[in-house]
């Protein structure tokens, strides 16, 4: 009797720049950018990511990959690199 092995769900790699790209891109639309904390004072009122709008900052301590899932930029068989 032969088993039946599980498939395992391979994901395809997206780097870290090509979901930042991707990410923006879709900001774009909404006059909106993804943007890292430069300085120690930034990341702390900040967190690592935030989101700058055309007036000021819209969202912060975001999580890119959570973010990029959300708008609808990452699938599911695609697993983010180097965050």
């Amino acid at each position: 009797m032969a088993t039946k092995k599980k498939a395992r769900a391979i994901k395809v790699p997206v780097t870290r720049v090509a979901l930042l790209a991707r990410i923006n891109r879709k900001l774009a639309e909404q006059g909106q950018q993804l943007m890292a904390a430069r300085s120690a004072r930034a990341r702390f009122d900040l967190g690592d990511w935030y989101i700058r709008g055309e007036i000021g900052i819209d969202l912060h301590h975001v999580d890119p990959v959570d973010l990029a899932r959300g708008i609808g930029v990452l699938a599911s068989w695609e697993a983010a690199e180097g965050f």
